[in-house]
């Protein structure tokens, strides 16, 4: 297994933490008021850092791919420039939580663009599966 596939298999593993530990997280605080499962928060913030550092690393790897953006055509570009809103959205609404705000608003767009994130990268994944598949060989 090459250097390339390591981090995109511990980014799908820390993304997949993250959406289970996210949505246990959710249903504590928001519907059952419970704001002392330390155990949880630290996974879901640890595999959170762990994915965000995977992703930039990911992008590196790809920086031909940033380079020839304005070459690139859009439907081909439209997908992947979403998804790296998102990544950003996620991020900095998590690092704005991870430092104690306790606003309900920032929760849920972190939440929302969580979910979005999870769904566009399993998109992101889906479509390159196969070359994915043959690398892993």
């Amino acid at each position: 297994m090459n250097k390339k596939r390591f981090i995109d298999i511990i980014a799908m593993l820390c993304g997949a933490v993250c959406l289970v530990s996210g949505l246990m997280l959710h249903v504590d605080v928001h519907h059952l008021m419970v704001y002392d499962n330390t155990a949880l928060w630290a996974i879901h913030e640890a595999a959170g850092l762990v994915l965000s550092v995977a992703v930039a690393l990911h992008c590196v790897q790809h920086k031909v791919w940033f380079k020839n953006y304005r070459k690139i055509a859009v439907k081909r570009k439209r997908v992947s420039a979403i998804l790296l809103a998102i990544v950003g959205i996620v991020f900095v609404t998590g690092m704005i939580l991870m430092s104690g705000s306790s606003y309900e608003v920032i929760s849920e767009i972190h939440l929302a663009a969580g979910i979005l994130f999870v769904i566009l990268a399993a998109g992101h994944v889906a479509k390159r599966w196969k070359l994915f598949a043959i690398m892993w060989r």
